[in-house]
């Protein structure tokens, strides 16, 4: 483009300088829309990101220190269990394990399937950013394709 606009210089045409010069105004136009856009949606994901963390810092805060919890308690309230199970119903250890075991699969389950649930949708605040996002880069698209698609049609 540099070099179209060197001939236009040196033809001195006043038609040709102008049409030149409105590109130039158009580009920097849209360069200034496309940055415009770009912090828009910058300060977008930032402001979802906080209302994401807001939302779930106790939930998050709580599924680490339960995991933590659970991880280390587990193994020994598990076998105490089963022994407390083995001698009510005078079953064979193996039989109280696989019970106690399984009762407790079934328990935790549960606690990270509705903690799982409670953080998904707290982060559906992030999808307006990607909706946002989504919706700008058609219009991009539309903007920057436009020409193009003009002389494909004629």
């Amino acid at each position: 483009m540099d070099d179209q606009a060197k001939m236009v210089d040196e033809t001195k045409d006043p038609k040709a300088k102008q049409v030149v010069g409105n590109v130039r105004r158009n580009a920097v136009e849209l360069v200034r829309d496309v940055v415009k856009l770009f912090d828009l949606q910058l300060q977008l994901a930032y402001v979802d990101l906080q209302d994401f963390f807001r939302r779930t810092r106790l939930t998050l805060l709580a599924i680490t220190i339960c995991s933590i919890g659970l991880v280390a308690s587990t193994p020994i309230f598990l076998m105490s269990l089963a022994q407390l199970v083995q001698r009510t119903w005078n079953l064979r250890m193996e039989t109280a394990l696989f019970i106690v075991g399984g009762a407790a699969a079934l328990m935790f389950s549960l606690i990270l399937w509705i903690a799982v649930k409670r953080l998904t949708k707290a982060s559906r605040v992030l999808g307006r950013s990607v909706d946002e996002m989504s919706q700008n880069l058609a219009w991009l698209r539309e903007i920057l394709y436009k020409d193009e698609e003009g002389k494909s049609e004629d």
